[in-house]
């Protein structure tokens, strides 16, 4: 009997490491709506694909670089809202 304690306790770890991941995923999708909404704001296609840019380049640290009009707008807001880590 205490052998199917431990081997029960065995399986228990390694179940829970198993589901970790997937637990931890859980809130990505509405983090993933608020992000995907903060540039779509009825701005101009320039603006917000600028915005997307500028955001997703500060999050993996890459140089900061607007060009003009209303990319470069866009590009300065989502700069702001990303961060490099």
């Amino acid at each position: 009997m205490e052998t199917m304690g431990k081997i029960l306790m065995i399986v228990l770890a390694i179940a829970s490491f198993a589901l970790i991941p997937s637990l931890m995923m859980l809130n990505q999708p509405a983090k993933a709506i608020v992000d995907n909404t903060f540039c779509d704001n009825g701005k101009s296609e320039g603006w917000v694909d600028g915005c997307k840019n500028g955001w997703y380049d500060h999050d993996h640290c890459r140089a900061y670089n607007p060009v003009s009009g209303d990319y470069a707008k866009g590009y300065i807001v989502g700069w702001k809202k990303g961060h490099c880590v």
